[in-house]
């Protein structure tokens, strides 16, 4: 399912939300139609309220009724329609969930309620929801859509999986270039541009030879802006550029070099807020927006986190040939924990629990959830110690004064105290994480 639903046609006594619009995938191409009709043809034929021009449509190829209940029909087409992976050829109207996709021919289409009512970071409320991001598990429309030449939005708080719907949208591409992600928010300005578009040789002091940026090293592949929202004013202009016209300028050069990328911009911020503040720009937002995927929160897919957690639980398991349980208890904590740093606080959290149960049989005791807390000022970041954990069950907190204990015996230096405890340095230095001890600096 790829739109959050309000309604199955089983319990008509819910709100229904009206679909507003239709996208149609397909043939490297992407479209959207306004519904304004109760009823819609789709088909080739120009007269038909939504005319697609492909060979594998007939002329009169589908019936969609918004209703409720919103249906579809075949036509009697040449090809069929297919819906949940039945193919239908003339016959009765179909149910069909809102945001559930169908096919006609080989396009992908799918309604969508277009309503501005939908909690996404962009506001956006015709975003597509994906709840798995993983490439055995995403909805038809978005394989469509990654065979396809359209930039994508990919939507979502922070730790929901962003990037790895953008590493698997680059799987089905079938481009034979690399993925290549750049972190907007981790790269100076000052250096930005020049990993983006390259230098020539003496362009500025130390550019002793000629270097390829990423762009043009990514020919043939995909690029991820990540935190696109973090892009520098400066930098959204020239990325415009390069995204209207598909040529980037090395810096000190005067020749462009055309490159072939298809890119992909990830954002936890609210872009819309952002372009009507001025932060971001409007033309640039709209040029990358050519469909926008949304991960839901992991609190709002509760039926993933047992799955998810078993599979870190393996892989941390894996590196320690440990295979000890995880215990009911332990699971439903897990379920019931909102998780506000989605799936990547479920994975720190789980790989805590198994270093503290060190091979038994994960319990609740196990667990360690991260505090809620605002995010601090630079100022902050800079001064403030990381706090000591209340939660650690009685076996971990010994372990924990064993190590502050050895720390303190040889004069914070770590190699002589993972020594003392008979331990490697690496696993220390785990620990050390693991249970918030301040690093010494020796």
């Amino acid at each position: 399912m790829i739109d959050e639903l309000e309604i199955t046609y089983r319990n008509m006594s819910r709100t229904v939300r009206q679909p507003t619009l239709l996208l149609v995938a397909g043939a490297g191409k992407l479209s959207t139609h306004f519904i304004a009709k109760d009823r819609l043809i789709l088909g080739r034929e120009q007269s038909c309220d939504v005319s697609i021009r492909h060979a594998s449509v007939s002329r009169r190829h589908a019936r969609v009724s918004v209703g409720p209940p919103l249906t579809v029909q075949d036509l009697g087409s040449t090809n069929g329609t297919q819906i949940a992976r039945e193919i239908h050829i003339g016959g009765e109207p179909v149910p069909l969930l809102l945001g559930e996709s169908f096919r006609i021919g080989a396009l992908s289409c799918v309604m969508l309620d277009g309503a501005h009512d939908i909690h996404s970071p962009s506001g956006l409320g015709d975003a597509i929801h994906v709840e798995d991001p993983t490439i055995d598990r995403v909805p038809t429309i978005v394989r469509t859509i990654a065979a396809s030449t359209a930039s994508v939005f990919v939507l979502g708080e922070t730790g929901v999986g962003k990037e790895v719907l953008a590493q698997t949208i680059h799987q089905l591409s079938e481009r034979t270039g690399p993925y290549l992600k750049i972190n907007c928010a981790a790269i100076a300005e000052s250096l930005l541009e020049s990993e983006l578009f390259g230098h020539e040789k003496g362009a500025f002091t130390g550019a002793a030879t000629q270097k390829l940026g990423l762009l043009e090293s990514a020919c043939g592949g995909t690029v991820l802006f990540d935190e696109i929202g973090d892009l520098a004013p400066t930098l959204q202009a020239k990325l415009l550029r390069v995204l209207e016209t598909s040529e980037i300028t090395r810096v000190g050069a005067v020749q462009p070099v055309p490159i072939d990328v298809r890119f992909i911009a990830a954002t936890h911020r609210d872009l819309v807020s952002d372009v009507a503040a001025g932060r971001f720009r409007a033309d640039l937002y709209y040029r990358l927006d050519g469909v926008s995927l949304l991960l839901p929160p992991l609190r709002a897919r509760t039926d993933q986190i047992i799955p998810l957690a078993l599979q870190f639980i393996s892989a941390a398991q894996s590196d320690r040939n440990w295979k000890s349980a995880a215990t009911a208890d332990f699971l439903a904590c897990l379920e019931n924990h909102d998780w506000p740093g989605n799936v990547r606080e479920l994975k720190a959290t789980v790989e805590r629990a198994v270093l503290i149960a060190a091979g038994a049989d994960l319990t609740p005791s196990h667990l360690m959830f991260s505090r809620r807390v605002r995010p601090p000022s630079p100022t902050q970041l800079q001064l403030s110690a990381p706090s000591i954990p209340l939660e650690l069950s009685p076996v971990a907190l010994i372990e924990r004064a064993r190590i502050v204990e050895a720390l303190d015996a040889c004069a914070g230096n770590q190699t002589r105290a993972a020594k003392q405890l008979g331990v490697s340095r690496a696993t220390l230095s785990a620990k050390l994480a693991l249970y918030r001890i301040p690093r010494p600096r020796t």
